[in-house]
């Protein structure tokens, strides 16, 4: 029994050794092909960067698939749009396919809006008058402004003859010796001239509110004020600037334009209101009747870019105005065109948003004297009765850029 039990205990050792031995070579095996050169791991680990690189190549590849889309679902190219940095390099060259900013001579900044280019006889300069073209040749020149919040104040004030207010309105720069000098014209104070507000003695009747402009009430119609107001005051702000017409208004009531031409005339205040929002009506740019802020800033810019002196402006006119015995065509004579505007003294009086004091009869104010009133200066403020129309008034539009 002892002989037996040693031969079992001998094979029991021998088999633990080999199997050691057998497991070792295994695992030398395993090991070698998990971690070596040509390995599990390695090769798992190259898997795994293959796929994160391929995955990040496919997502860049769809980015650029997706931006190329929406550029040209929204009309825009990035790689066209960047060949013009400035005025000069743009000037009598392709419109703009996205507003974009781009730089007089001397750095000032320009914005150009989308479906606009620069006209070929464009000045490069923000002080001459740059000059600015759509599609269909209307015509606006820049007005750089340097400190926006010089043309309006913010309260909250209440409008003439309604329940509707606004939180901003213009400050109105009146002719005296001091040409800085401004007067608050606060809506709702029927004793001052003010914008925006409502005429309450017309544009609260149903003939004005309903028929002409189409609102069912004249809360309706002072809101539409209010709203385009700050539509017209935040593009101010945000490109410290405004685009005026070139021309008086011309075209008809249906269409207006701001081209050379035959004055738009005999319509009253309210249908050349409407006349001026027909000339441009796009998502990112709209055309409304200028403001009597604006009419004061264009003033402001003529003396202070030294084009004329403050007596041309504020006294008498009539050496770069036609003042004579008749109307003639805006644009027609050079020499009533200052920094690339024509006919802003003289020929037709142009009425404006600014609301006159009620104390008056006349409605609204009208700019620039009038071609049978030699003496009127370009700053000089007259108004008219409700209904008013005849040859001697029209107006002219300014932008509003989203």
């Amino acid at each position: 029994m002892k002989k037996i039990k040693k031969e079992i205990k001998g094979i029991t050792l021998v088999a633990l050794v080999v199997t050691i031995i057998v497991l070792l070579i295994l695992s030398g095996v395993a090991i070698s092909l998990s971690i070596g050169e040509d390995g599990i791991f390695k090769r798992a680990q190259d898997a795994s960067k293959i796929y994160e690189n391929a995955s990040q190549n496919e997502l860049i590849e769809i980015e650029k698939v997706s931006n190329y889309i929406d550029n040209h679902l929204n009309g825009e190219n990035s790689e066209e749009q960047e060949k013009y940095k400035t005025v000069e390099e743009a000037r009598g060259k392709d419109f703009f396919e996205k507003t974009d900013i781009i730089l007089d001579k001397n750095g000032k900044k320009v914005v150009i809006p989308e479906n606009f280019r620069v006209t070929e006889d464009s000045e490069i300069d923000v002080n001459k008058g740059i000059v600015i073209e759509d599609k269909d040749n209307n015509q606006f020149v820049w007005i750089n402004v340097e400190n926006p919040n010089n043309m309006y104040e913010e309260a909250e004030v209440q409008l003439s003859g309604s329940n509707i207010k606004t939180n901003r309105y213009s400050k109105i720069r009146i002719r005296n010796n001091d040409d800085t000098k401004y007067v608050i014209g606060i809506p709702g104070n029927l004793e001052s001239n003010r914008e925006p507000d409502l005429r309450s003695d017309c544009d609260t009747k149903e003939e004005i509110y309903k028929e002409i402009f189409g609102y069912n009430s004249a809360d309706e119609l002072a809101k539409s004020f209010v709203d385009e107001y700050n539509d017209m005051i935040s593009s101010l702000i945000k490109y410290n600037g405004f685009y005026v017409g070139r021309y008086e208004l011309t075209g008809n009531k249906e269409k207006a334009t701001e081209k050379k031409g035959k004055v738009l005339n005999n319509l009253t205040w309210h249908e050349i209101y409407n006349a001026c929002h027909t000339v441009i009506n796009s998502e990112n740019v709209k055309s409304t009747m200028i403001y009597g802020c604006q009419w004061d800033e264009i003033i402001n810019w003529l003396l202070n870019t030294g084009v004329k002196n403050s007596d041309e402006l504020n006294v008498n006119s009539d050496s770069w105005g036609n003042y004579s015995e008749s109307l003639i065509e805006t644009g027609s004579n050079e020499k009533f065109m200052v920094n690339k505007i024509f006919d802003l003294a003289g020929n037709a009086s142009e009425w404006t948003q600014e609301a006159s004091t009620e104390l008056s009869l006349g409605i609204r104010i009208d700019r620039g004297g009038v071609y049978y009133h030699p003496g009127w200066p370009a700053s000089d403020r007259d108004s008219n009765e409700f209904g008013f129309k005849d040859e001697a008034h029209s107006s002219r539009c300014v932008l509003i850029i989203k």
